[in-house]
């Protein structure tokens, strides 16, 4: 995902997927902030994100199979993405943390 890539809807895949992230950050709004070495799986028809990206990241992906996608709003998705740009510094190194540990930006958890 390049630099500052944003999406405030969330989707649903119709297999397993699986991530291993290698570099950079991400939100996934109500699961985590993830950083290099974060793992992460979703099981099919499991509806996640928003998602955004304030450095960029590289991840290695796994599906069960050809992947697709189905999207539809969040609610308070694009005040989720703009919060995690406007508030993540970008001094400090990126690292996984819950959404619910408080180390995500208050402006990032708004919904």
């Amino acid at each position: 995902m390049s630099p500052g890539h944003a999406d405030p809807q969330e989707h649903v895949h119709g297999v397993w997927e699986g991530m291993i992230f290698l570099a950079g950050d991400m939100l996934l709004a109500g699961s985590s902030r993830v950083a290099p070495g974060s793992c992460m799986g979703n099981p099919a028809e499991f509806w996640h994100a928003p998602m955004v990206s304030q450095f960029s990241a590289v991840l290695l992906c796994e599906t069960a199979g050809p992947i697709d996608m189905t999207r539809r709003d969040y609610e308070g998705g694009k005040a989720i993405v703009e919060g995690y740009l406007d508030t993540t510094s970008w001094l400090e190194p990126p690292r996984h943390a819950a959404w619910e540990d408080g180390t995500v930006p208050q402006a990032a958890r708004r919904r």
